[in-house]
């Protein structure tokens, strides 16, 4: 296995376990349809890239603004889509896929740490892929209407951390591995 220098670090959403249970299954039943060609992704939503990993107090500031934004609102998914994400291969421009979230999330929100971002997603992804531009046999099976819609339970519970991300190479091909830092869970709703 040769690790390659090139790491990025992302902030990310991490529903909670019931979701994350949820959106597995949802992965293994596309896979038992002949889904191929494709990168697993840990089950989190990526909000922005980083130049460098947030502290525990930035997180902590940022899950408080969060949970004012959202109100008494449960997290939600609407239709599936993809966003561009930035995997810095040499070989491929790669689109994390999954369940797109039923809300924005405003740029103030990271105000506080705003001289530790580098790009912002849009739309808000709960990946469960991240597959090449040209994988045609995704492209359909996105949209086969046979594939059935994924069903997430809506959730006022989740969690910030910060995602290290890094491309590997496993006896030539490209691969990936992550690691999520401690959790800083949103506050409940009052």
């Amino acid at each position: 296995m040769n690790t390659r220098k090139d790491k990025q670090i992302f902030l990310v959403l991490v529903p909670h376990r019931d979701v994350r249970i949820e959106l597995q299954k949802y992965s293994n039943k596309l896979i038992k349809e002949g889904l191929t060609g494709v990168y697993t992704f840990p089950l989190v939503v990526p909000l922005v890239s980083l130049l460098k990993p947030l502290k525990n107090d930035e997180l902590r500031q940022i899950a408080i603004t969060l949970r004012k934004v959202l109100g008494k609102e449960k997290i939600t998914t609407a239709e599936f889509s993809s966003t561009l994400f930035p995997a810095d291969t040499d070989t491929e421009e790669m689109f994390l896929f999954g369940p797109k979230l039923g809300f924005n999330i405003p740029i103030y929100i990271f105000e506080n740490v705003s001289d530790k971002l580098k790009k912002h997603f849009s739309p808000l992804i709960a990946g469960l892929y991240l597959q090449p531009r040209e994988n045609k046999q995704f492209c359909a099976l996105k949209t086969e209407s046979s594939v059935p819609p994924c069903e997430i339970l809506p959730t006022s519970a989740a969690a910030l951390a910060n995602l290290h991300w890094q491309p590997i190479n496993l006896n030539g091909k490209n691969s990936y591995k992550w690691k999520i830092d401690k959790l800083c869970w949103l506050p409940k709703n009052k």
